[in-house]
């Protein structure tokens, strides 16, 4: 089925489509095909998304034996893909006339998603595979439905107005989809047991979105020749949902008209009043009904729409070299292009990411082509109140805004839709409310102050150096003062604002004295350093005095003790600087990852004659699946985890992400160390597959110590 322009033109930020999730497991291939027929079923219905996931194997224990990403297929199922679900697709291969362990493993470790209702009125439907016709089939289908219903899910099977259910020569059953894999295994469903399978998962869709009308009273949109937009009382669903689960009150629902004589609403009102909510709702509104859905409103009558447009949201795209006043431009010109009489089009806050007079402008132009070029239906929200004079020259525009009430200093968002333009913006008691108060910029004498110095540092750094993201580390009881000049350069029009960044710390002090360099007790890093290495050598020397090259190893450990002190905790939060944990070497400290990395190199060194294997050995002849006892899959698993973790760190700006994550590293490492035979293990390929780990953990640890700036000793 080809993809309507409606749902390819609307982006996925501003709206999830509902989804399916097709869970399952499968050993020999079969499933996993039929499990994709699920899945092309469910996106056969117009709106809707499949999301395909499975589950982990078992080892004989019951426990889990897969590493954390699966080197091909489906992602592993994680709990909020239960969570986010519309409904459910259940897949596994018969076992006895019953479902595969691994999944049966999953399901029995629901409690907590049964005890909140996560899957409560989903509609769920299963699906299976068997060697022949008389393999367990409708058992295990069975088997599967036993846990959906404690879990209260809508169970659906595939009806007999399916005419290929009486017909079929295959799988296929009134209790959900199946397929006969034959004598030769052979996992390819025929065609009529993927229609079956299509057909059941296009009845699961639809289920959902009825389920979802029923259960929060949506209305059936009405569709008219003549060109209009009304919705009354629209909601937004997400919006609504997150009230109702946080109590913070009903959702004010709004009215929206627009008809041939009224194609555009100027949209002004206080930052957080709802206006961009009220876009988002009727743009759903008009997708939800595309889809053949009710929708949240208490009437909705829709002439034809052929595309929703959007710009909505500040963004860069710094990977194609654009910023973010280039990338709303790019996308402005994309919707100016693009579309039609017949279009919705929603524009949020255009020329915002420049001057005030240019971005003032460029609004009033787009408007301007919007309403007499273009002619779309069209909500456009702005803070440029130059902008409510539109309607005066522009019969087929009107003004609207979103109301607020002052309650002595303070401000209520009423987020109720009215007639006319914001007599204000509120900015002042929206920066209260957010607990910012206004920065004072000058002196009654004229003299400058902080903020005035920053900003202006700010402006000849950007035209200096042109940099793409402006770092200030500072003491967290900063914070304040930068968020205050951070939005001086952004109200003075500066579309480089967002990439000034504050990272705060928390305060450091010695043996529980504070540093403070106004009262004179300040420690000098040099001499902080030399003592590191002073005391690092005195360690070697004690534990290790036949230690080659001590003086360089006890300079890589004496300072990388420092560091890692510092970023082995959250940059928030306060330090107080203790020798005895900064270079305890069986504590959570850089001595200690440093020594696992030493303790993993002289494994691989003392293997190199035996085993012929170098630092850099070949992998191709480990087998992976010796690495089955729980101290190798903790290893595993930590390893797995590294490339997430340092994304993180570098997301939030966290070093300490990637230190905490080498002390798990040198834990799991060194239990395994101790409990697992390395070099004395008796199967070869058992060996072989433990060296490999040990590689694994020493490139692995060099590589996280390298990104926190430690050197890693091969010797300690």
């Amino acid at each position: 089925m080809a993809a309507s322009p409606i749902l390819a033109a609307f982006p996925e930020s501003a709206y999830a489509m509902p989804e399916i999730l097709v869970l399952y497991y499968s050993r020999g291939g079969s499933v996993a095909r039929l499990a994709r027929q699920i899945a092309r079923g469910v996106e056969e219905v117009p709106g809707m998304q499949a999301r395909l996931r499975t589950v982990p194997p078992v080892a004989f224990v019951t426990r889990q034996a897969a590493p954390p990403v699966p080197e091909d297929g489906a992602p592993y199922v994680e709990p909020r893909d239960l969570a986010e679900c519309a409904g459910l697709a259940l897949g596994s291969p018969t076992r006895f006339g019953n479902m595969a362990a691994p999944l049966k493993h999953f399901l029995d470790g629901l409690g907590g998603e049964w005890a909140s209702g996560t899957l409560a009125g989903k509609p769920a439907a299963v699906f299976t595979s068997t060697a022949t016709h008389h393999g367990g089939q409708e058992a295990t289908l069975l088997s599967m439905m036993l846990p959906l219903l404690h879990h209260g899910c809508l169970l659906l099977g595939i009806p007999y107005t399916e005419p290929l259910l009486s017909s079929t020569r295959g799988g296929g059953t009134p209790y959900g989809a199946s397929h006969v894999a034959g004598p030769e295994d052979d996992p390819q469903p025929t065609a009529e047991e993927a229609a079956l399978a299509r057909a059941l998962a296009g009845l699961d869709a639809l289920a959902a979105l009825a389920e979802r009308a029923t259960t929060l009273n949506w209305c059936q949109p009405q569709f008219v020749k003549e060109p209009c937009i009304e919705i009354e009382q629209g909601r937004h669903p997400v919006v609504e949902a997150r009230l109702l689960e946080t109590g913070n009150g009903p959702f004010m629902p709004n009215d929206c008209r627009l008809d041939a004589n009224r194609r555009m609403l100027v949209i002004t009102g206080p930052n957080m009043g709802g206006k961009s909510t009220f876009m988002r709702q009727v743009a759903l509104i008009v997708l939800l009904a595309a889809m053949g859905s009710y929708v949240p409103a208490r009437s909705c009558r829709l002439g034809p729409i052929d595309a929703i447009h959007t710009r909505i949201g500040a963004a860069d795209d710094l990977a194609n070299a654009q910023s973010t006043f280039m990338l709303e431009m790019t996308e402005a010109a994309a919707i100016i292009h693009g579309a039609t009489e017949q279009s919705l089009v929603l524009m949020d806050e255009i020329g915002r990411g420049t001057s005030t007079f240019d971005g003032l402008a460029l609004a009033s132009a787009i408007a301007t082509h919007l309403h007499d070029r273009n002619r779309s239906f069209t909500l456009f929200a702005t803070h440029y109140f130059e902008l409510t004079e539109f309607p005066a020259k522009h019969e087929r525009a009107i003004n609207v805004h979103v109301s607020a009430a002052e309650s002595g200093d303070d401000i209520v968002f009423l987020h109720e839709i009215q007639p006319g333009p914001a007599s204000r913006s509120y900015g002042v008691q929206v920066a209260r409310l957010a607990g910012m108060p206004p920065a004072l910029m000058v002196k009654k004498d004229g003299g400058s102050l902080y903020h005035t110095r920053d900003v202006t540092a700010a402006i000849y750094r950007k035209q200096t150096y042109d940099f793409d993201k402006a770092i200030y580390v500072t003491d967290a009881g900063q914070s304040l003062h930068f968020a205050q000049w951070f939005k001086v350069i952004e109200r003075m029009g500066y579309d480089w604002a967002g990439q000034l960044v504050h990272v705060p710390f928390g305060k450091v002090s010695l043996e529980g004295a504070r540093l403070a360099t106004r009262t004179g007790n300040v420690v000098n890093l040099e001499e902080l350093l030399t003592k590191a290495i002073e005391k690092t050598r005195e360690i070697i020397e004690e534990k290790n005095p036949g230690l080659p090259n001590k003086e360089e190893v006890a300079r890589k450990v004496g300072v990388g003790a420092i560091i890692f002190n510092d970023l082995r905790n959250n940059r928030i939060k306060n330090i107080d600087f203790s020798w005895e944990e900064a270079l305890n070497f069986e504590g959570e400290s850089g001595p200690y990852v440093q020594y696992a990395h030493a303790r993993a190199c002289s494994v691989l060194r003392k293997a190199n004659g035996e085993e012929s294997i170098a630092l850099g050995f070949d992998m191709s002849d480990v087998d992976a699946e010796l690495l089955c006892s729980d101290e190798s899959f903790a290893v595993v698993k930590e390893i797995g985890l590294f490339r997430e973790r340092v994304e993180q760190a570098m997301r939030k700006l966290e070093p300490s992400i990637v230190s905490r994550h080498l002390i798990d590293l040198a834990q799991r490492f060194n239990r395994f160390y101790h409990d697992c035979s390395i070099l004395n293990a008796e199967d070869k390929a058992v060996r072989m597959a433990r060296l490999a780990l040990v590689k694994g953990v020493q490139q692995t640890l060099k590589n996280g110590l390298a990104l926190i700036g430690l050197e890693a000793p091969e010797r300690m």
